[in-house]
């Protein structure tokens, strides 16, 4: 009479299936068990995948499409934002539609201008105290900042003093006595 040997099933090896997103950071990013790949949020010093919950992140990002934000941005730049001249620090947060579309700089002929930018610079020229910045990007209840560069011995405060559809007012107390150069920023708030 014969003898029959039975063997066990060899047990699967690798993956077989994805399961549900992690909550463990994990160094690879993901985790094996079995025959199961779980990919693991990302988080500060853990690579990883995007979650719907909170995170945070290391290491420089560049989105090179459109991006929205639907809640408040909350921004702490250690280094500035640099460019055409312009440097922005962040240490802020609202709730506003804020955007950098380039930069504008009028500041080499000092007085009105049309500079169509949410950011720019811009001069005030001696025996003036406001210039006019027609912009087509600046509505009725945006919020417009303006920080002076250079000031002469009067002009020393500057302050928004009327905003229109296309355009904006900046204004001093009392004329200049010389060229005085500023930056301002249009904050979208509607």
């Amino acid at each position: 009479m014969g003898t029959s040997i039975k063997y066990p099933a060899a047990a699967a090896s690798g993956v077989a299936s994805v399961g549900s997103v992690g909550s463990t950071p994990a160094a690879a990013g993901a985790s094996i068990s079995g025959t199961v790949l779980t990919l693991q949020p990302a988080d500060a010093t853990h690579p990883g995948v995007v979650t719907t919950g909170a995170q945070t992140f290391a290491g420089d990002k560049t989105i090179t499409g459109n991006t929205s934000f639907t809640q408040t941005l909350s921004a702490n730049a250690a280094q500035p934002y640099s460019g055409s001249s312009f440097v922005f620090y962040c240490d802020v947060q609202m709730i506003a539609k804020f955007t950098l579309n380039a930069f504008g700089d009028s500041s080499g002929t000092p007085g009105a201008a049309t500079l169509n930018k949410t950011t720019g610079r811009s001069t005030l020229a001696a025996g003036a105290s406001s210039i006019v910045i027609t912009n087509n990007y600046v509505r009725v209840g945006d919020v417009v900042l303006v920080q002076l560069e250079t000031a002469d011995t009067t002009a020393t405060r500057l302050l928004v003093t009327s905003i229109t559809n296309g355009s904006f007012t900046v204004s001093s107390p009392v004329n200049a006595t010389g060229n005085t150069t500023f930056t301002w920023l249009v904050i979208r708030t509607s």
